[in-house]
């Protein structure tokens, strides 16, 4: 049976500023209704964990999930402009495991970018971001933002979340790999996101 939704955490979608020449606008705003639209598509009964390597058209890296994702994309304020935002998700086992990505076409706005997602990882969870030592990850380009974190908090309702953050840039590519769950599975975590590659080739 399909379980009545409840809204999406935004922690699995990439947070964002408007641009300056509209009005402010939460990161948790602007992302509900990309994150929204990813969780109604996956929610349904959780299956077991059947781990697969998903490499999404666009997205330049591989990453293992556990269930069979599904993708939604949009036109979303990023570093100050507007930028394609894809998500790809799925859950398992009351997990949620995502994939977001965009091409910020811009060194300069790399940076504003990665911090933008953190920043927001952390507000919608109000707890702070804990430093997780990670492998390097195979075709990244070294970056002071990146890397991985570990947060504990409540979602907007109220509710115990636990979420593992993975941040990775390669050119102007950001991604951004999220579990989140209200009971952790540490063998998951790390081998989702511990997982993630550039592929050979990609931008």
């Amino acid at each position: 049976m399909r379980p009545v939704p409840t809204p999406c955490h935004p922690s699995v979608a990439l947070p964002g500023r408007p641009p300056q020449t509209r009005p402010e606008v939460p990161p948790a705003t602007v992302f509900h209704t990309l994150c929204l639209a990813v969780w109604l598509s996956v929610a349904g009964c959780s299956p077991a964990l059947d781990w697969r390597d998903v490499a999404w058209p666009d997205s330049g890296v591989t990453v293992q999930m556990p269930c069979k994702p599904k993708a939604h994309a949009r036109e979303l304020p990023v570093a100050g402009l507007t930028t394609k935002v894809t998500v790809v998700a799925c859950q398992a086992q009351n997990m949620t495991f995502a994939l977001s990505w965009a091409d910020v076409g811009d060194p300069v706005r790399v940076g504003p970018a990665l911090q933008e997602w953190r920043d927001a990882a952390k507000s919608n969870l109000g707890a702070q971001a804990q430093p997780v030592s990670a492998k390097p990850i195979p075709g990244a380009t070294p970056h002071d933002q990146a890397g991985r974190w570990a947060l504990a908090g409540r979602s907007p309702q109220g509710e115990a979340r636990q979420s593992e953050v993975v941040l990775a840039v390669r050119g102007t590519r950001v991604v951004q790999v999220t579990m989140l769950g209200a009971a952790w599975d540490t063998e998951a975590a790390d081998n989702f996101l511990g997982s993630l590659r550039f592929q050979s080739g990609s931008s």
